[in-house]
């Protein structure tokens, strides 16, 4: 029974040994990174979702997302996307795009009375993420919808965090920026 206590503390032992090395090893590494105030976080390879791009090294793969958040750009909606006055509607409100992936921020909401005559009675934002999101994910923090007092007008706000999900020699690592979209 001693024997098979040991031996059970051994392997722990070696495996928490292992895991610390390969964790010290990226974290001495990532003393010469430029991280463009990015966040960086090592996962199990297995938790990020399928299509992670693979890099030889790390600052390659910061270097490649920052060209993707330095092409993302605010647009707002053409006036033929909103009608702020009807019934019942569902709106975008403003979106953070690359041209090929999107973070929209969206407008859900409701009016009492007659057409364009009424009130907002019920409001919600939320946020979507649409296009070719190979390697990325987006995960929404808060959403708030705030009425003007002339009970007509809706501010929505939205934040969350943009992901950029790799594996760099082998490591599943976790590339973020916060995103903030209001309207």
């Amino acid at each position: 029974m001693c024997l098979k206590k040991n031996v059970f503390s051994v392997i722990v032992m070696i495996v928490l040994t292992m895991s610390l090395s390969i964790t010290s090893l990226a974290k001495e590494d990532d003393k010469n990174l430029k991280t463009y105030g990015f966040n960086i976080e090592y996962v199990d390879k297995e938790e990020l979702p399928k299509g992670a791009e693979e890099y030889d090294s790390l600052q390659e793969a910061l270097d490649t997302f920052k060209g993707i958040v330095d092409s993302l750009e605010y647009k707002e909606p053409e006036d033929n996307e909103i009608m702020p006055y009807s019934t019942s509607r569902d709106v975008l409100v403003k979106s953070y795009s690359n041209g090929v992936a999107k973070v929209n921020l969206r407008c859900a909401y409701t009016t009492t009375g007659n057409a364009n005559t009424g009130k907002v009675s019920s409001k919600k934002a939320y946020t979507t993420y649409t296009g070719l999101t190979i390697s990325t994910s987006w995960k929404q923090s808060y959403a708030s919808a705030t009425l003007a007092s002339s009970g007509k007008d809706i501010l929505c706000k939205a934040g969350g965090v943009l992901n950029y999900n790799v594996i760099v020699e082998g490591i599943g690592t976790v590339i973020s920026d916060s995103v903030t979209l209001s309207g």
